[in-house]
């Protein structure tokens, strides 16, 4: 289907990622044809090579084979609590990774170098407004 809308497929997914802010938005909502259309996940990994902060995780329903997406906006940014870090020294908020039956571990994907990785619960949470990530 043509884009009939004003904007940029990339812009659209933008758009729709900012009315959500610091909000989880399924992935077929951001790669359907009204909205970033069959290429909408290229147009996120285009959105963060411009510096946008995307988060993103799977849908937490065991039973929806999906991944869900956040953009951090800018304002909420600071003060955001980092609870686990891998042995790169990245640091992600909780709600990013999955625990793992051990609560000290958990699994997700590093917001820094877009690796899945193991990470282990932080001593004490750090936060974005002190610490440069």
């Amino acid at each position: 289907m043509a884009n009939i809308s004003e904007l940029t497929r990339k812009e659209q997914v933008l758009k729709r990622l900012m009315e959500n802010a610091n909000e989880w938005v399924d992935g077929d909502s951001l790669a359907n044809e009204k909205v970033g259309g069959s290429e909408g996940h290229r147009r996120l990994r285009e959105l963060r090579s411009e510096g946008h902060e995307i988060l993103e995780r799977r849908h937490p329903d065991p039973g929806r084979d999906i991944w869900q997406y956040m953009l951090v906006s800018e304002q909420k940014q600071m003060g955001v609590r980092r609870d686990y870090g891998d042995e790169y020294g990245h640091a992600v908020q909780a709600a990013v990774v999955t625990p793992l039956i051990d609560p000290v571990y958990a699994r997700g994907r590093c917001p820094v170098c877009r690796k899945v990785r193991l990470f282990t619960r932080l001593k004490e949470p750090v936060y974005t407004d002190t610490v440069e990530l």
